[in-house]
């Protein structure tokens, strides 16, 4: 099966890190993936916290929040980095897709709400 779906979306990892971000009580507005074939773990993580970061810090210069820049900043969550599988969400089947989009939905990856 694994075979089958290579060499239909050849140019898709079969599986990729996964990040979150969010401030304490919200919904994350921050996700992003990365090929696990040119991030390590760690770099991948260092790479995110740093968009994360820079995203949080531009979002308060942005705004009124009335709190200091390190009491904003300490409010930031993030879920770390995870290994998890994206071929299926990416096919161009719906059915393979919605299935997929479904277990990472189960697995906490997706949101309600996202469209397939």
């Amino acid at each position: 099966m694994a075979k089958r779906r290579r060499r239909r979306n050849p140019g898709i990892p079969e599986e990729v890190w996964s990040a979150a971000g969010w401030f304490s009580g919200s919904e994350p507005f921050m996700a992003m993936i990365f090929d696990p074939a040119r991030f390590t773990k760690e770099r991948a993580g260092k790479k995110f916290l740093a968009h994360l970061n820079r995203e949080a810090r531009d979002m308060w210069r942005g705004g009124d929040y009335g709190v200091t820049l390190r009491e904003f900043m300490d409010d930031l969550a993030w879920s770390g980095v995870h290994m998890m599988r994206l071929n299926d969400a990416l096919s161009p089947i719906p059915s393979e897709r919605a299935e997929a989009l479904d277990d990472l939905q189960r697995l906490g990856y997706a949101y309600p709400g996202t469209a397939y």
